[in-house]
């Protein structure tokens, strides 16, 4: 009997005792932080996933993952952590930092993509991370090359030259491309780039023949943009254009930029740069701010002390018919010739180059501040989406025989039937 009173004793001790749950977490304890990752394109492995104590910003732990079968686990301490996903980046041998940056000397011949989380690791867990391209994705196609030319190379500049691990960049750097010939072109691959360091990007093709080399530059006002594809497809005869040749499934639409590069050339619809009206000024405007009560939709040409100003006007028509338009095929130009505003004269119609940089500039992403300035000066803001009878509210430019919208990139031939939104433009020049 009084062994079987001690074994009830004990039976009752052990099942008064608490049960230590999981989530009660010793100090120094590693927890297993399993990584889930994903991203609209292909993942490009191997991919590197890293733990940085957030207090320290030290590196505490980093695991290589080569495949989409393999286990992406990290062992951590209790505590938190910005967890970063990378690929595309060789693993550095040292222990990184999260504030360090990775320096790039050329360009790329696979994507930089990147991601992050910041989590509490108290126990295993699961967490998730989006991968986002951090470059851009650039093809080049040159026809009417020489067909003496023995070297054909195309510069990009000013990039920027690194990466930190939290996602910032840094620094700037110069990336020079060869081309290769191909029947009649000379083509790249394709290759990876950082963002444009600023907000332009210079170009600058050289081409060797066996008497001379020539250099032809051009500089775009607007940046090259992360996660964006740009097809630069040029004629040395007839101009050098970046048009969207690319589909990429998650990427952005394509930049479409059209320009021309030679001595000889000279573009469509361009403007004399000497016969721009001059107004002196004591700071350089930017593309979305309002300057001498006009709206300032892109600057071009941009120097410390001078700049060519795109002005959009501020004043808006709508149920304006194309060219194409049997009774009225003359309806936009005749609203726009005795425009005037402000005292300014002289505006026209966009053409399709000045639909193209006013949508970098201020449209897209940018429509959200664009219109939240316009809205506040009491200046109608800038329209997408459909109209009242199902259509897409589309502007008129090229001698109103396209029309574009602000939130994508497709420019298309006008209809002779529906109508349209028309805002002026013009150009001046600014001297600080």
């Amino acid at each position: 009997m009084r062994k079987l009173f001690y074994a009830l004793i004990c039976i009752l001790i052990c099942a008064c005792t608490p049960v230590i749950e999981e989530s009660d977490f010793v100090e120094n304890q590693e927890s297993e932080m399993r990584i889930l990752t994903r991203s609209s394109v292909e993942i490009n492995y191997p991919m590197v996933l890293y733990a940085f104590d957030i207090t320290t910003g030290n590196m505490a732990a980093y695991t290589t993952v080569s495949s989409d079968t393999d286990d992406a686990i990290l062992y951590l301490p209790k505590g938190n952590y910005q967890i970063v996903a990378l690929t595309g980046l060789p693993v550095i041998d040292k222990k990184p930092a999260l504030n360090d940056v990775i320096t790039l000397s050329s360009y790329m011949d696979a994507p930089i993509q990147m991601g992050s989380a910041a989590v509490y690791a108290t126990q295993n867990s699961t967490v998730s991370i989006m991968l986002y391209n951090q470059v851009s994705a650039v093809d080049i196609m040159l026809s009417g090359i020489p067909t003496d030319a023995t070297d054909v190379s195309v510069s990009l500049s000013i990039l920027y030259g690194g990466l930190s691990y939290n996602g910032a960049f840094s620094g700037n750097n110069i990336v020079t491309v060869s081309l290769e010939k191909d029947d009649d072109v000379w083509r790249s691959n394709r290759f990876y780039v950082l963002p444009t360091y600023g907000n332009q990007l210079t170009l600058s093709i050289t081409i060797a023949t066996p008497d001379a080399t020539n250099s032809y530059g051009y500089t775009h006002s607007a940046p090259f943009l992360v996660n964006t594809p740009y097809s630069l497809v040029g004629t040395l005869s007839s101009g050098f254009a970046i048009n969207s040749t690319i589909d990429v499934a998650g990427w952005n639409p394509t930049e479409e930029i059209e320009f021309l590069f030679g001595d000889t050339l000279v573009e469509d619809n361009e403007t004399d740069k000497d016969d721009l009206e001059t107004f002196r000024v004591s700071s350089i405007p930017l593309s979305g701010e309002l300057w001498n009560n006009h709206f300032v939709a892109a600057t071009e040409e941009v120097t410390d002390t001078t700049a060519i100003l795109l002005l959009l006007s501020t004043t808006e028509w709508s149920n304006v018919s194309s060219a194409y338009n049997a009774d009225t095929p003359g309806m936009a130009v005749d609203i726009i010739k005795d425009y005037c505003e402000d005292n300014l004269s002289g505006w026209s119609i966009p053409t399709r180059a000045d639909a193209k940089l006013m949508r970098t500039a201020i449209g897209a992403e940018h429509m959200t501040i664009t219109n939240e300035v316009l809205s506040a000066n009491a200046v109608p803001i800038l329209q997408s989406g459909k109209d009242s009878e199902g259509n897409s509210i589309r502007y008129l430019c090229d001698d109103a025989t396209y029309s574009f919208v602000w939130d994508a990139t497709n420019i298309s031939k006008c209809g002779t039937k529906r109508t349209y939104h028309l805002r002026a433009v013009k150009k001046v020049k600014v001297k600080k």
